[in-house]
């Protein structure tokens, strides 16, 4: 692979993981949840039919996020 599709494999997983971790914090503090909490929450998000417009917003949030990374 080229240099440029490192880059930018890397500034997206730094993205997700970025927003990924902003999501979980807030969801934790609105909802005190504990870890279970936050894994279930987070896996109907990402794995189940009803979480799809999340998951839609989650990376429509990444990709603006990597976008905004210098090359």
């Amino acid at each position: 692979m080229s240099l440029t599709a490192h880059s930018a494999i890397a500034r997206f997983l730094a993205a997700a993981h970025k927003t990924m971790l902003s999501w979980l914090k807030g969801k934790r503090q609105r909802d005190n949840l504990d870890g279970k909490g936050l894994h279930e929450w987070w896996y109907n998000i990402m794995e189940q039919r009803d979480g799809q417009k999340m998951r839609q917003k989650f990376f429509t949030e990444v990709l603006a996020e990597a976008a905004t990374v210098s090359h």
